[in-house]
């Protein structure tokens, strides 16, 4: 929870908004009480891992493609 304290101080200080998606993963209890000024919590709805487990595949290989890119262009960068 300090983590998300500290971010939340972060986020203030650049004047920046989110939205944090949750699953309901029995460790995100005490979460659900507090409440953030620039932290948007959004709990998903129970049991909807296999529906949403086919859209992480496709976020996943995004996320790895444009981190792979980056890494090639900062090793040409350094060569």
């Amino acid at each position: 929870i300090k983590i998300i304290r500290d971010f939340n101080q972060t986020l203030k200080a650049t004047k920046t908004k989110i939205a944090l998606l949750l699953d309901s993963a029995g460790c995100h209890v005490p979460i659900k009480s507090m409440s953030f000024s620039n932290i948007e919590l959004i709990f998903l709805p129970v049991n909807t891992t296999a529906v949403l487990q086919p859209l992480d595949a496709g976020v996943i290989r995004s996320v790895k493609a444009r981190y792979r890119k980056l890494l090639v262009q900062v090793k040409y960068i350094l060569l």
